[in-house]
């Protein structure tokens, strides 16, 4: 029975592509850094961040300062990203830059520790460097795969991942669960106590896992360019304005990335403002973790349910469903009064949120020539990035206008409601006929090079 177990135990690995030692290193860094999108932008560090580090303040304005923390992080790295995508793409460096973003978010998360009430300005240029590591770490991280996998291994060890960084992301929320329930009985004097070492340990779990990487996986070979070398700045904004241009001429997917700019700054506005907006009107901390389990939860296997609707029924329309549930969530949102209130709507979001951004790649990449594949998702990855600006910026704003942070998470309807609106005159089907007869024949493209999609 044993050899049975460890036979069938093999075969998942082999299905999931994880077959070699630097594949497995690759997936570690996934299931460490995790920690960071759970823990820190999630669910923990917002709520000490409103009840503890912003105590002196009224708690819809320390919500509102949170919101100006997130989004001033995203646009840095939203701005730099063209020259961060040159850097991993064109420079033989790509482990150094990657471990140089690493250890900044590591150590900016762990600092977050020594942060005390009223520490509001420390911890928000805490935030911002730690979510710069982090995007950035990604990016660096992110142009490792090819180099580890094989064009039928890449989707399969890239899925292994993400399902894997999911796991590690939920057993660190259910530690720091598990902390915030009963801090006396790990020594702590308080939830602030057990915030502040929830914290410590998520810096400590990415440091821990992202070690493998460093050991076991090589540093890939890179086509090195002089121009991006001596002035990255410069040769990745061209690369990107060049890629802008292609990008245009291709009508439908054109209209999808606006779309999708829209609606992705409400799905962003929602996961990393919502612990904020819970605790501001009035949901304990432990309730609000519970919520953020069950949406972790309910995000795998919804994700994957999400795929089968499209086929079912189609795309658009599966994706039209989960941006009708955002619209309801947040107008929903504005009149919680109640944990199960909050649980409800929570519940909604876990069924649609991986969903719909799975199909939002998946969909775009059926709009896109396969020979351009690489370069057209470097551009959407872009895009993706300035999405994550735009919706705490206009939370803040009218929470701070209005003085009411129900108002701030209402507004987010707009970029739900936009997107939908835009989406409808994307034409999928001439969409993918047009990307099918741009792409050149096999014979075209045997030119000796890779072609393989840039993975998310």
């Amino acid at each position: 029975m044993g050899v049975h177990i460890v036979i069938r135990i093999g075969t998942v690995f082999e299905r999931l592509g994880l077959t070699t030692r630097e594949r497995w290193a690759w997936v570690c860094f996934d299931w460490g850094d995790q920690a960071f999108s759970t823990v820190i932008i999630g669910v923990v560090l917002p709520i000490y961040y409103v009840d503890v580090a912003g105590a002196h303040l009224d708690s819809s304005l320390a919500t509102v300062y949170w919101s100006y923390t997130i989004a001033l992080s995203f646009a840095f790295i939203a701005i730099s990203s063209p020259v961060l995508g040159a850097i991993a793409d064109h420079i033989e460096r790509s482990r150094g830059f990657l471990a140089l973003f690493t250890i900044l978010g590591v150590l900016a998360t762990g600092a977050m520790f020594f942060t005390r009430e009223g520490d509001l300005i420390l911890l928000s240029a805490l935030v911002i460097l730690a979510n710069i590591g982090f995007r950035g770490s990604r990016l660096f991280y992110n142009s490792l795969l090819p180099g580890i996998t094989t064009g039928e291994t890449i989707d399969r060890v890239s899925a292994a991942g993400y399902g894997l960084g999911y796991l590690g992301g939920t057993i660190i929320l259910l530690v720091a669960l598990g902390l915030t329930l009963s801090p006396e009985t790990f020594g702590l004097a308080d939830g602030a106590a057990a915030a502040r070492l929830a914290l410590f340990i998520a810096a400590c779990w990415w440091a821990i896992f992202a070690i493998p990487l460093f050991v076991y996986v090589p540093e890939p070979e890179r086509d090195e360019n002089d121009e991006i070398r001596d002035n990255p700045v410069s040769a990745g904004f061209r690369r990107l304005y060049g890629t802008y241009q292609e990008v245009r001429s291709y009508r439908e997917a054109s209209i999808f990335l606006v779309a999708f700019w829209f609606y992705a700054n409400g799905v962003l506005g929602i996961i990393s403002l919502a612990a904020a907006y819970a605790t501001d009107i009035g949901i304990s901390e432990t309730n609000v973790m519970i919520a953020f389990v069950l949406v972790q939860t309910l995000g795998i296997p919804c994700a994957f349910a999400f795929g089968q609707l499209a086929d079912y029924f189609s795309t658009k329309t599966a994706l039209y469903g989960g941006l009708g549930v955002y619209i309801l969530v947040s107008f929903g949102a504005m009149g919680i009064e109640t944990f199960w209130h909050f649980l409800i709507l929570a519940t909604f979001v876990g069924m649609v949120q991986g969903g719909t951004q799975a199909i939002s790649r998946s969909l775009f990449g059926s709009l896109t020539p396969t020979h351009k594949t690489g370069e057209f998702f470097s551009f959407f990855t872009i895009v993706g990035g300035f999405a994550a600006i735009l919706a705490p910026m206009v939370f803040g704003v009218v929470g701070q206008v209005t003085g009411s942070t129900r108002l701030g998470i209402a507004s987010l309807s707009f970029f739900f409601i936009t997107g939908t609106v835009l989406l409808r005159y994307v034409d999928v089907e001439r969409g993918r006929r047009v990307a099918k007869e741009q792409t050149p024949s096999d014979a075209e493209t045997d030119d000796g090079h890779d072609h393989t999609p840039a993975m998310m």
